[in-house]
């Protein structure tokens, strides 16, 4: 069935689901950008791919509801079903919504559903392969426990001497040590760090209006916040934010490097986390991405300029 661009988006579930204060002040105070309404656009963008992808003719696949208004109806029921296991939550799904849909269906609408509301992969649909990718693979226990055992573990890798100066942002890794910044709508992907023969990159979920205003208590306490400050670290407001008409100097780069990734639309929020300052900045401080910000600045520690801006921009090792 066709369905007009502007019957697929995510009004209904910001509505229902996301902090209403804080989508109040978005509101009151405008975003990144002069529209008011811009923190949806990144999530928006998101749910009409995810809809596509599973729902729409990208893959062939099929889902059991047939408009999104259905799906969000479903989307704001699994929300309160966390507890439950994977089996309950199927049976659920197939005696609610089944209505002679076939299994693979209804599994693509579990998938696509999971998506939506955690901004979490689980699995692959039919047909895609996306090797880099990670995914959750949810097979017993509660979707709660899925969750937080796979984010919940403690960091394994040594933190002597790892520090992350203020010079450590995104500018810096990109321009001087020719890390490649990619983004990500996948939180499992977030700082995951990929080399291969032709280039370094790193990944960034760079969703912070779903991080913001989430109020699933699925994850480990104080993991969202995390997530927000290894965004503060790496584009800090300082250098990435706008105020009204001022922009601070590395704004312009970011617009350009957002514009570039034509994946996905990035969230306007971002550059928008605060500034960490001193013992904020600590290694310690960090529990649940610790281990990806050693490996990603180690990787900047290690990297030598390859052309001469990035010889001249780099105050890594200087004495001044």
């Amino acid at each position: 069935m066709e369905l007009e661009l502007a019957e697929v988006n995510s009004h209904g579930l910001i509505e229902a689901l996301w902090d209403r204060h804080t989508v109040a002040l978005y509101n009151q105070h405008g975003s990144f950008s002069h529209s008011s309404s811009s923190y949806q656009a990144a999530y928006d963008s998101y749910y009409r791919r995810q809809w596509d992808t599973l729902a729409g003719n990208g893959d062939g696949a099929h889902v059991a509801m047939g408009t999104p208004r259905e799906l969000d109806d479903y989307v704001r029921h699994l929300y309160k079903m966390t507890s439950m296991t994977r089996r309950e939550i199927f049976d659920d799904l197939e005696r609610k919504w089944g209505g002679g849909s076939t299994e693979e269906a209804l599994k693509n609408t579990l998938k696509l559903a999971l998506s939506l509301l955690f901004m979490l992969k689980f699995g692959l649909a039919a047909g895609q392969t996306e090797p880099s990718r990670g995914c959750l693979l949810w097979t017993e226990g509660s979707l709660e426990g899925c969750i937080r055992e796979y984010f919940d573990q403690e960091p394994k890798l040594e933190t002597r001497g790892v520090r992350l100066p203020r010079s450590f942002d995104a500018w810096s890794i990109q321009s001087i040590a020719g890390i490649e910044i990619h983004f990500t709508d996948n939180l499992i992907d977030h700082l995951k760090f990929i080399e291969d023969a032709e280039s370094k990159k790193i990944l960034v979920f760079h969703h912070v209006s779903f991080l913001e205003c989430h109020q699933s208590s699925v994850f480990p306490g104080g993991f969202l916040d995390e997530t927000l400050r290894t965004l503060a670290i790496i584009f800090p407001e300082s250098e990435f934010g706008s105020y009204g008409c001022f922009k601070s100097c590395r704004t312009p780069w970011l617009r350009k490097l957002c514009n570039k990734d034509s994946a996905c639309e990035v969230d306007s929020r971002l550059g928008s986390c605060e500034t960490l300052r001193g013992a904020e900045r600590g290694i310690e401080n960090f529990r649940f991405w610790r281990d990806r910000l050693v490996i990603l600045k180690q990787e900047y520690d290690e990297a030598t300029p390859r052309t001469l801006t990035q010889f001249w921009n780099d105050r890594r090792n200087r004495v001044v």
